[in-house]
């Protein structure tokens, strides 16, 4: 599983929630892969809306530029 981004489904609402708090919810190859990953909230009849959030207080700096200049 890829824990860098939960996936929920609350009443009509499929959440995308970014959990790198510790990270300031950057985006890293794993956080998009993830995102990605959460398309099967469009397949879901009961879904009418996807709300993309994340951890923590801060909702995302950008880029990972660790990973980038690693």
């Amino acid at each position: 599983t890829n824990d860098v981004v939960l996936t929920a489904v609350d009443g009509h609402v499929g959440l995308i929630i970014i959990n790198r708090a510790d990270k300031f919810n950057c985006l890293s190859m794993a956080v998009i892969k993830g995102i990605k990953g959460a398309e099967k909230h469009e397949a879901n009849p009961a879904v009418r809306a996807i709300l993309l959030c994340s951890e923590g207080k801060h909702f995302c700096t950008g880029a990972d530029l660790a990973e980038v200049h690693g």
